[in-house]
């Protein structure tokens, strides 16, 4: 069964802030607006160096996102300044026994990818076309991102399988191809004008949701679905989207997987807060680090 995704909902309140963080959803809303507003106009502006400040916000960025996919997928590794051993994956430098080569792989392709389908991480309207956004799209994005570390990396896998932490099985592979392309057309028609920021988000996080429980690839659904997400965002945040939450973002992320899967249809409104206070946090963090 094909069900639509389901995108009328309002964001509920944050159950895994702390007890001190009283921020609303619309207070979260109106300060990513703030945020953007103050990005665009330092990036419009005739200030003779900000091109340097953005080159070096840009790499900032790049790395906080690298270390957030370690981390969501528990591969961190265990050194002392994984940051500078990040940005010397990225910049070529070679590690000496501080991380596994599989590790290096991964930071490195996923790097490739980002630079290749993401050469402008700031938020903009003018290069986003929403008619790129295809099964197409995510095989080759899953192709860049698996390049010489995961099997048949591109194509959709041909055996079963299902959720290792919760009792899900995922969509049959006689059924991958159909359902991926009803969700990337209904995706597309969805922003289709482009929406508000706060629908974006819920389209963006029912797909991504969606896009999980088909699990069209046998290795590398995760990073695929982030970038995905990243793509639908685009025009509203700071990409590619690093999904963190302090030092528990693995559990908030998959709890609030599993909480949209519990009803039909599927209801991924955690989620979407969960997006929410993403984008919040990144575009806190690049402003700080242009002193804005």
């Amino acid at each position: 069964m094909l069900d639509s995704m389901h995108v009328n909902f309002a964001f509920p309140k944050r159950w895994w802030a702390r007890h001190y963080d009283e921020m609303t959803p619309e207070f979260i809303i109106e300060n990513i607006q703030r945020r953007v507003a103050l990005l665009m106009d330092f990036i419009n502006s005739d200030y003779e160096i900000k091109n340097e400040y953005l080159r070096g916000a840009e790499e900032l960025h790049q790395v906080r996102y690298l270390k957030e996919c370690l981390i969501g997928e528990g591969n961190i590794p265990a050194v002392p300044n994984v940051e500078a051993v990040i940005l010397d994956v990225i910049n070529g430098k070679r590690q000496e026994n501080s991380i596994d080569e599989k590790t290096i792989a991964k930071i490195y392709n996923l790097n490739k990818t980002v630079k290749l389908f993401f050469p402008y991480p700031f938020p903009s309207t003018e290069n986003f076309d929403i008619s790129t956004f295809t099964t197409d799209y995510a095989c080759r994005l899953h192709e860049s991102i698996g390049d010489g570390i995961i099997q048949n990396c591109g194509v959709y896998r041909t055996t079963l399988a299902s959720a290792a932490q919760m009792e899900y099985e995922y969509c049959p592979p006689y059924l991958i191809r159909k359902r991926m392309g009803s969700l990337f057309t209904e995706t597309r028609a969805l922003m289709n004008p482009l929406p508000s920021m706060e629908m974006a988000v819920k389209i963006a996080s029912s797909f991504v949701g969606t896009f999980l429980e088909i699990h069209p690839f046998s290795n590398g659904n995760g990073r695929t679905a982030r970038l995905l997400l990243s793509f639908l965002l685009s025009p509203y945040t700071v990409v590619p989207l690093p999904l963190y939450n302090t030092s528990t973002n693995s559990d908030v992320w998959i709890e609030c997987l599993h909480h949209g899967r519990l009803i039909a249809p599927h209801k991924y409104d955690q989620l979407a807060s969960f997006i929410l206070e993403c984008m919040h946090i990144c575009l806190i963090q690049t402003c700080n680090s242009l002193d804005l």
